[in-house]
């Protein structure tokens, strides 16, 4: 036996006769189980709202064999409904503007309650142009789409035949549009998310590079004038050492003194050079990442004792520069945690480029620690460096790979794609590089 398309099985017969109805009702309370089950499986299971709601109508309109409908959003903004989709209109019904309050679908908006008419024509509620130029139109139903926040659509289903709605249907379509609106709302939300994720992307990506720009107006900053300033009273103190002794005037307490006043000026200006590399290593513009963290390693692990092996594959060609800063960025900030935490005495790093990514693996042999404890920036300051790195990398379209345990080192594996056209590699080989 056949009923609206479905098969009744030996499973089902047993259900009729134990529940003792007709075969055509039971059937008819399978089918509209299995139209809401699938309405609710796009729901759960899709994220493109355009697809849930063409399933959503698409299964209203089964319900009743009708292939006239559609489904209107409610703009807050203007008070107007407009279509979002829809089936077997004649006019092109996407232009179509109904203020809220008017016609069948802008009554529904503005109260949140359904309307039934069975004879469009005579109907004064009724607007000719949500019919959608379709003729001799009988029956016109229109259902919200409400939740808590309020109606943001309408549901309507048109039929040129009189009495195909039955009561039952109307509690299919009431569901139906429980689950849409469901989805609208979500979609909602998660477009305002993915707003303030883009505008929070879009904020960092102009501190960073604010602070970017800062370092290297420090670093010039310093070069030009601090490093000048204390290179001339270096060499001052040095004219002054020498002309004591001479011309022999000055005590030894006098001369020991100049000689400590010239050790402090030579230590103070190795400090600025090296807080000048710290802010911005000329490397990094001059000869790329690579020869920048090669030199930042030396100065920082292997001057703490920590013996550092480098490996590079693939890096004759310069990388864009957001790039190249991104990564030496972040190599800074893991060499900086592991002379802070690690405890380590051996580092490897290994740089791999090719046209598509640059990949930089840095591996130590410390204490190690457990990744899933780093949830969140401790009082401390503890995975503020981390959570740093993945900002960081996730504006340039990066990612990073933490493995670590206690006791076992610690590896940690950045990926940057790089997006640019093979043909642009030759011209860059003769462009310099400004962040």
């Amino acid at each position: 036996m056949y009923f609206m398309g479905m098969t009744l099985n030996a499973e089902m017969r047993q259900d009729i006769d134990k529940i003792g109805l007709d075969a055509p009702i039971l059937l008819r309370r399978y089918y509209r189980l299995e139209i809401l089950e699938r309405v609710s499986h796009a729901v759960n299971g899709l994220r493109d709202l355009d697809a849930i709601l063409n399933i959503g109508l698409d299964s209203a309109l089964e319900v009743v064999k009708s292939a006239i409908g559609g489904i209107l959003f409610v703009d807050n903004q203007s008070q107007t409904l407009h279509y979002r989709t829809h089936r077997g209109f004649v006019e092109d019904v996407d232009k179509i503007v109904i203020p809220l309050g008017k016609g069948i679908a802008g009554r529904v908006a503005q109260t949140g309650m359904s309307i039934f008419t069975e004879d469009v024509y005579r109907d004064p509620r009724v607007l000719q142009l949500e019919l959608g130029g379709v003729e001799h139109l009988r029956v016109f139903i229109g259902m919200p789409l409400k939740r808590r926040q309020g109606t943001v659509g309408v549901l309507v289903i048109a039929s040129q035949e009189s009495g195909m709605f039955a009561a039952d249907d109307i509690s299919v379509f009431s569901s139906i549009c429980g689950y849409l609106a469901t989805s609208v709302i979500r979609a909602t939300v998660d477009a305002k998310i993915a707003k303030g994720m883009a505008r929070y992307q879009a904020l960092l990506h102009y501190a960073l590079g604010a602070q970017e720009d800062e370092r290297k107006r420090l670093a010039r900053e310093l070069h030009d004038e601090t490093s000048q300033t204390l290179t001339s009273l270096t060499f001052r103190l040095q004219a002054a050492i020498q002309m004591a002794e001479t011309k022999g005037f000055g005590d030894k307490k006098f001369k020991e003194s100049l000689r400590k006043a010239h050790s402090c000026a030579v230590q103070a200006g190795n400090e600025i050079v090296k807080l000048m590399m710290d802010l911005r290593p000329t490397l990094l513009d001059d000869l790329g990442m690579s020869a920048a963290i090669q030199h930042y390693a030396k100065d920082t692990l292997e001057a703490r004792g920590i013996n550092v092996t480098m490996k590079f594959i693939g890096g004759e060609y310069r990388l864009p520069v957001e790039v190249e800063v991104a990564c030496f960025r972040v190599a800074q900030g893991l060499m900086s945690n592991i002379l802070r935490h690690s405890k380590a005495k051996n580092v490897l790093i290994k740089i791999e480029c090719d046209a598509s990514k640059a990949v930089l693996c840095i591996e130590d042999d410390g204490i190690g620690f457990d990744v899933d404890k780093i949830t969140e920036i401790e009082p401390d300051g503890r995975g503020a460096g981390l959570f740093t790195m993945r900002e960081r990398l996730r504006l340039v379209g990066g990612y990073s790979n933490i493995e670590s345990e206690p006791r076992k080192g610690t590896k940690i594996k950045v990926t940057v794609p790089i997006i640019r056209d093979l043909k642009d590699l030759a011209d860059e080989q003769d462009n310099s590089y400004d962040s």
